[in-house]
């Protein structure tokens, strides 16, 4: 069966990112053509929405619309310790190697699976220092689902599962509190998780961040958001210190050759390099 969007422009497909992206104040038009088509085909077959056209006029002019297609295209997180070997690493090797405190970005979140996780790594690696982390969000509502420790209670047997291949050391749902088929990560877990509504890509400062955790973001965007991207983790980072990408990702474009040197090939972990190359 022939998509509906078979026939229809890039140039027509950017015209609702651009429309998005000047409603809410963020960067979509770098999408790249084919998830976007997945994602506009996904809605629209979940909306039952037959052509083009009926979803352009809807997104064109109604807010309720464009609320509902950005909440689809900034693409969630649904499991806690996806990967699990990455947070193995994480909690065995990385965050034990820093002797001192740390700070640690989460530049763009849809949700608080991958939070989570990091918060789930950190207490059970039992370091001795202080970790404060800051969480960006475009999006108010997600942010304040994330802030709440929100995840779906449907979901534990997967998050379970991959708790236990994580090898944690407790059960996974000591972690939450559960209320109307719905679970929330224990507050005591993210008190020094401070949370932004803004785009991380407005932020100034300089070399201020250990470890940035921006994993599964870049697959969904062009080489020209990637080399933006780098670049700006690249100022926010302190010298030496680290990003964590999708295990599915790459650092192939040019601009990163010259400001990252790999860490962990397998679990996609980079180190910024210095001005003497290390």
């Amino acid at each position: 069966m022939p998509s509906c969007l078979e026939n229809i422009s890039d140039t027509h497909l950017n015209r609702l990112l651009y429309i998005l992206s000047q409603s809410y104040k963020i960067d979509l038009v770098d999408m790249t053509p084919t998830f976007t088509r997945i994602l506009l085909e996904d809605f629209m077959d979940d909306f039952s929405l037959k052509t083009f056209e009926e979803l352009r006029d809807k997104i064109e002019t109604s807010e309720f619309w464009q609320d509902k297609l950005l909440d689809h295209l900034m693409v969630p997180d649904t499991e806690l310790l996806r990967d699990p070997s990455f947070w193995r690493y994480l909690r065995d090797v990385l965050l034990p190697a820093f002797k001192s405190n740390i700070r640690v970005f989460f530049p763009e979140l849809n949700s608080g699976e991958e939070l989570y996780s990091f918060l789930i790594a950190l207490h059970e690696s039992d370091v001795n220092y202080e970790c404060d982390v800051d969480v960006y969000s475009t999006n108010e509502k997600k942010l304040n689902l994330i802030k709440n420790g929100f995840v779906f209670a449907k979901n534990f047997s997967l998050n379970s599962d991959n708790y236990n291949r994580f090898q944690g050391s407790k059960n996974v749902e000591t972690y939450f509190d559960f209320s109307n088929g719905k679970a929330y990560l224990k507050p005591k877990f993210y008190l020094k998780t401070m949370f932004y509504l803004s785009s991380w890509q407005d932020i100034q400062p300089k070399e201020i961040y250990d470890l940035v955790i921006y994993r599964n973001k870049l697959l969904l965007f062009n080489d020209n958001f990637h080399a933006h991207a780098v670049n700006k983790i690249h100022t926010i980072l302190k010298n030496k210190s680290f990003l964590a990408i999708g295990i599915n990702e790459t650092l192939d474009i040019s601009a990163a050759k010259f400001k990252f040197t790999e860490h962990h090939f397998a679990e996609k972990i980079f180190k910024k390099r210095t001005f003497d190359g290390l």
